[in-house]
């Protein structure tokens, strides 16, 4: 941990240093598998699509001495962490915040899925030693301030996640479920939970403690994931995070979000911000489009059945997260 600290000293952002793109377990702990990207390269909506896009050496090493070395907290935790219920502006969240200085975002590192899939592979002790090492393996990517962007999945294990950083502030993006089950079903490359509707071996089920076969509809599925995000959010802390409304951005972005997370915005980085909001965030690299909101289209479009589903179990779990908002974010 100190070699790598002092070999990375003085080197800029856009020089590759050792990012970890995936963690593995191994027969004794955990092994990281390291690449060397540079922390600019970080420009496409997903660190997937960045690793994708660059070839490199991937060389595997222990996760463990990382962990040895992750004591201290506050220079190994992130700014801020982003939770969401999936299609609810989240990506546009770190995409914009990406237009700061010197803050680096990582978007749904598919490293972090090594530790947190289910069934997982440690106790609650070394599972967060783990996510401390894997913290501070960003931290030193970074050397500096960075926000880590979850996938929606991962929001079921925020208590986790903030027993590792427990001083981290945090989001919650949330939509009306209506138009995030829309946005779903049509979706060609949905969220790894949703590929496995109708899965006979479902590991979020086991970790709900539910039947295999359970719920098979699109509708109840997408309402039972989205009242599970939402009830796992209710057992933190409400002072240490924020619920943020999609409607409420992309303002909310610069006027809340940045300022939560201890990051500071110039006029200039305000006016780029603005203007990257412009643009489709999740548009591939190099492939920028104009942004068009859709949610009347999308509520048009609800299958009656899906409708049916949503309202019953999501919309409940949607207000009561909307009851938890300040009067003046309402």
């Amino acid at each position: 941990m100190q070699r790598l600290d002092i070999a990375l000293a003085g080197r800029s952002a856009d020089q590759p240093r050792p990012f970890p793109v995936d963690i593995r377990p191994r027969s004794c702990g955990f092994a990281v598998i390291l690449q060397d990207i540079a922390p600019t390269a970080f420009t496409d909506a997903f660190v997937a699509e960045t690793i994708a896009r660059l070839s490199g050496e991937m060389r595997e090493q222990p996760l463990a001495p990382f962990c040895d070395g992750a004591s201290d907290l506050a220079g190994i935790a992130p700014h801020g962490i982003i939770y969401h219920v999936s299609k609810c502006g989240s990506t546009l969240v770190s995409q914009t915040l990406k237009q700061l200085d010197g803050t680096s975002v990582y978007s749904q590192p598919e490293a972090l899925n090594g530790l947190l899939m289910p069934p997982h592979a440690c106790d609650p002790d070394e599972l967060t030693r783990s996510l401390r090492g894997f913290g501070a393996l960003l931290a030193q990517h970074a050397a500096g301030p960075y926000v880590l962007k979850l996938e929606s999945w991962h929001t079921l294990y925020c208590r986790e996640l903030q027993r590792a950083f427990p001083t981290t502030p945090w989001v919650f993006c949330i939509r009306d479920p209506i138009d995030v089950a829309v946005s779903i079903i049509e979706d060609p490359d949905p969220g790894v939970w949703y590929r496995r509707l109708g899965s006979d071996a479902n590991p979020f089920f086991d970790a709900f403690g539910l039947p295999q076969a359970a719920v098979r509809t699109p509708g109840e599925y997408i309402a039972l994931f989205y009242t599970r995000f939402c009830a796992a959010i209710r057992q933190l802390a409400p002072q240490t995070g924020r619920i943020m409304l999609y409607d409420s951005m992309p303002e909310s972005i610069w006027t809340d979000i940045a300022p939560l997370f201890g990051l500071q915005v110039s006029p200039t980085e305000l006016a780029r911000m603005q203007r990257s909001t412009a643009y489709y965030s999740k548009a591939p690299h190099g492939a920028a489009s104009r942004f068009f909101a859709d949610s009347a289209d999308k509520r048009r479009r609800i299958a009656a059945d899906v409708r049916t589903a949503i309202e019953a179990r999501a919309r409940p779990a949607y207000e009561q997260m909307l009851a938890l908002m300040p009067d003046s974010a309402m």
